[in-house]
């Protein structure tokens, strides 16, 4: 059993929500992050606002710590590392405790309850805890009081979308590989995935993701050379399935690629 604890702490606490809290599945969407932090005595301050996203933010579009609107200059980004991003703001010590902090950013949510969880650290204190956000009421002006997202339009598939990229495999650079980019939305865990290419006949004739594959809710992408493994395909019209095994329910959607030299 181990602990991690910072004394003094960060802050004595800092409460936050997000809004809106629902949004569309797989459709970035503009949230504001909130976040209102309590400082008191000897506690360290912070200058750092870690967030958890599903995905890479599409973009991180203003910050403000209370009617102030930062410049550009005045923030900074820790790209997304797979799981979080970081913003990096002017120190809030005691002086500021208790203004409203927001952050603006686009992202997607995949599945019902996307939990955008979130920490603060002093970036110039890299051994110290990062504190946890308590979800909560940051701002009584706006609905919520969460720190998770549900979906508005779950429906019954979980392939939400499924797209292909033109395939000239000539060797000329351009589009000398298929890429295949599909949404999974609202599964439980990780299910079965098998992911195809067929001739116009039915004939199976590429493997881009095996039966033992699995994938939870996200975008995935996968590519595709144009070959059986060994030699090129003739050029002709190809199908791409997706087939994804869900608990109660097969799941199958079918996008047709043009193959030309």
């Amino acid at each position: 059993l181990q602990f991690e604890v910072s004394t003094p702490p960060v802050a004595s606490e800092v409460v936050a929500e997000i809004f809106p809290p629902e949004a569309p599945l797989g459709k970035v969407t503009l949230f504001t992050y909130k976040l209102l932090p309590q400082i008191q005595g000897t506690d360290l301050g912070f200058d750092s606002i870690q967030i958890t996203t599903p995905l890479a933010p599409a973009s991180v579009d203003e910050v403000r710590i209370g009617p102030a609107v930062l410049a550009p200059g005045d923030f900074e980004i820790t790209p997304y590392d797979g799981e979080s991003f970081s913003v990096h703001i002017p120190h809030v010590d005691l002086q500021s405790s208790g203004e409203l902090i927001e952050v603006m950013f686009q992202a997607e949510v995949f599945k019902v309850g996307t939990v955008f969880s979130g920490r603060v650290f002093d970036s110039k204190k890299p051994f110290e805890v990062r504190q946890r956000v308590t979800e909560g009421d940051a701002d009584p002006l706006v609905d919520g009081n969460s720190l998770s997202v549900s979906p508005t339009n779950v429906g019954t598939r979980t392939i939400r979308a499924l797209q292909v990229s033109p395939l000239t495999p000539n060797g000329d650079g351009t589009n000398d590989v298929l890429t295949v980019v599909y949404d999974l939305v609202n599964l439980a865990g990780s299910v079965p995935v098998e992911l195809g290419v067929y001739n116009i006949a039915g004939d199976r004739v590429a493997d881009i993701a095996h039966d033992n594959e699995s994938r939870a809710s996200g975008r995935f992408t996968a590519t595709w050379d144009g070959t059986d493994g060994n030699q090129l395909q003739p050029p002709g019209i190809y199908l791409v399935r997706l087939k994804v095994e869900a608990d109660d329910k097969t799941d199958v959607a079918v996008a047709s690629v043009p193959v030309i030299y």
